[in-house]
């Protein structure tokens, strides 16, 4: 449309880089680079390097500097890495658990829009304010929920690995993998929303029985080993009741060490 002079352009900053690329915004990235000037800086940032960006890199880019901060394949240390294998009927009953048992905020992800949306409700209707966020909302709607998430407001937002690449709020205490990522590297994207300006955070993650090679090809990439905490079988099934949670030393395969509960039932056993 004519409608901005790029001439002027000297720096070129693409963000979520790896993300930006998933999404299909390849031939978009490479209009704007052909329309600015040549004698330009250009600067990626990613939490993972893909083979997408690498290439983007080596065909756009002249004489690139890599400049890694931490590492780009393994949480922060000041991370807890849960790991809970639970059926996917018990899952809403293990995190209502946690949310009455632990404080702060909690960002959990679900793998698709509908699977938010559906979440989210439940723990409404279960007293919980929460909000989700996914590609279908309008920016308005994301806008909206975030700042309700990040004013406490809504105790928790569900999101989708697209939507939560725009999330930037301090303060998260608890991540949690409602369903596991689709790759490895959105694993690392997403429990790093927490931990953040040096204060402690928690990564849950649940996973079914089915989903073992998941979580093992996780670990490689992370080259961490999740710590194991096995949710006894009274769980509930889709209902508000108490979770007992064994806690298993990552080194272990063999639950040991003490019991864990949550809610009412930790409470009994005190009085």
């Amino acid at each position: 449309r004519q409608l901005v002079n790029l001439a002027s352009v000297r720096i070129l900053v693409l963000d979520e880089a790896d993300r930006m690329l998933d999404m299909g915004f390849l031939p978009t990235i490479k209009k704007i680079m052909a329309a600015i000037p040549t004698d330009r800086q250009t600067l990626f940032f990613s939490a993972t390097i893909e083979t997408s960006v690498k290439h983007l890199v080596e065909t756009h880019v002249r004489n690139a500097v890599r400049v890694a901060v931490g590492s780009t394949t393994k949480p922060i240390e000041k991370i807890d890495l849960h790991l809970y294998e639970v059926e996917q009927d018990r899952k809403l009953g293990l995190l209502e658990s946690m949310l009455r048992e632990e404080e702060g905020s909690f960002l959990v992800f679900a793998r698709t829009k509908l699977g938010a949306d559906r979440l989210s409700k439940k723990l409404s209707r279960g007293g919980v304010k929460s909000a989700a966020i996914h590609g279908d909302r309008s920016q308005n709607q994301r806008n909206h929920a975030l700042r309700g998430f990040q004013e406490g407001h809504y105790r928790v937002l569900v999101a989708t690995d697209v939507a939560a690449r725009g999330i930037h709020v301090e303060g998260i205490s608890h991540v949690v993998n409602y369903d596991l990522p689709q790759v490895p590297e959105d694993f690392i994207h997403r429990v790093g929303r927490t931990g953040r300006a040096g204060a402690r955070g928690t990564a849950s993650t649940f996973a079914t029985r089915a989903e073992r090679a998941d979580i093992a090809h996780i670990e490689r990439t992370l080259d961490t080993r999740l710590e194991r905490r096995q949710v006894s079988p009274d769980v509930s099934r889709e209902q508000k009741q108490t979770a007992a949670v064994i806690v298993i030393p990552s080194n272990s395969h063999r639950p040991q060490g003490r019991v864990r509960s949550f809610g009412p039932r930790r409470n009994a056993r005190r009085a």
